[in-house]
């Protein structure tokens, strides 16, 4: 019923397809798709903010050329905080009548931090979000077409 993947682009999709005849199920969870892109998108934040970076310490320069101290994530971490731009970037956006959404960054470096490159593993922050909402999706699309089709 529901389907979740990461793009090429590091999108976190969430797909929901119902027949064509089925207007009644369609309005019973027009909502829910929404609310849990909303919830990939809080959880991938969550996940870079709580993190303690493990990877190698940067001398960075900062405001008014001042040199500050930034440490890195490590391989398999989610990407470590330093100005919160990455994080900030993060937004749901909804097509097909609200049967498909989408959240992921808008900043470009975004999908080289969740998909890695031939030179960096991958720091991934919307993958993880995203399989930890797949099931509660689909358990919370099932309970909103039981109780709209009458069903127990």
């Amino acid at each position: 019923m529901s389907l979740g993947h990461i793009t090429e682009d590091g999108i976190a999709t969430l797909v929901f397809s119902l027949p064509a005849d089925a207007d009644k199920a369609r309005k019973a969870v027009a909502t829910v798709p929404g609310q849990y892109s909303q919830k990939v998108r809080s959880d991938a934040i969550r996940a870079m903010r709580s993190s303690t970076p493990a990877g190698i310490l940067y001398k960075i320069k900062g405001k008014r050329n001042k040199t500050i101290e930034h440490r890195a994530s490590a391989p398999g971490q989610p990407p470590a905080v330093q100005s919160g731009r990455l994080w900030s970037s993060i937004t749901t956006e909804s097509r097909n009548n609200g049967m498909e959404h989408e959240a992921g960054p808008t900043v470009d470096y975004g999908k080289y931090l969740e998909l890695g490159t031939k030179d960096m593993d991958a720091r991934e922050f919307m993958g993880p979000a995203l399989e930890q909402n797949i099931e509660p999706l689909t358990t919370a699309i099932t309970r909103a077409i039981q109780r709209n089709m009458g069903a127990s």
